[in-house]
């Protein structure tokens, strides 16, 4: 298996000029995830959060002392009921962004794990939080509006190369 590795480097910050900044700006705020492939024959799981066009793998923020795998077993657990065993690391993938509800530049940094479900594999996922939504799509035609879109190109690579 190969593994998948992505960088996205972060654009300098700019002042109100729109030109670049002489003293370096803030540290940002640095997450870490873990984030899940569930795949089901030719489909891979997604997560929608409500309102929003985006649709980008299930699994969610370490919390302090957990570690990403330790996470993304107990989110999917919370917010899916789905039980999940660890099959293999696949990577690790950095996306940055200015989180606008707040105001600062956030680094999120994700660890990519393939789990196995224990618990079977429902047609329907549903989820136990109102804010989210989760569906199967084909592995070979991942929608337009995944996120981070340079994940997309590479699961659609690597999926190709499986």
């Amino acid at each position: 298996m190969r593994a998948i590795f992505v960088y996205r480097k972060a654009e300098p910050m700019k002042n109100k000029q729109n030109t670049p900044q002489s003293k370096p700006a803030e540290s940002p705020h640095i997450i870490r995830r873990g984030r899940a492939l569930i795949l089901k024959r030719n489909q891979i799981l997604l997560c929608n959060r409500l309102g929003t066009a985006f649709w980008y793998l299930p699994g969610g923020k370490a919390e302090l002392k957990e570690s990403c795998f330790q996470a993304v077993a107990r989110e999917i657990e919370e917010e899916t009921g789905l039980s999940c065993i660890g099959n293999a690391f696949v990577g690790m993938y950095e996306h940055n962004y200015l989180d606008r509800r707040r105001g600062m530049e956030v680094q999120e940094v994700n660890a990519l794990y393939t789990l196995c479900v224990t618990s079977g594999l429902p047609e329907v996922v549903q989820s136990r939080e109102l804010h989210l939504q989760f569906k199967w799509f084909s592995r070979k035609k991942l929608p337009e509006s995944f996120f981070p879109a340079p994940l997309r190109r590479l699961l659609l690579e690597w999926f190709t190369n499986k």
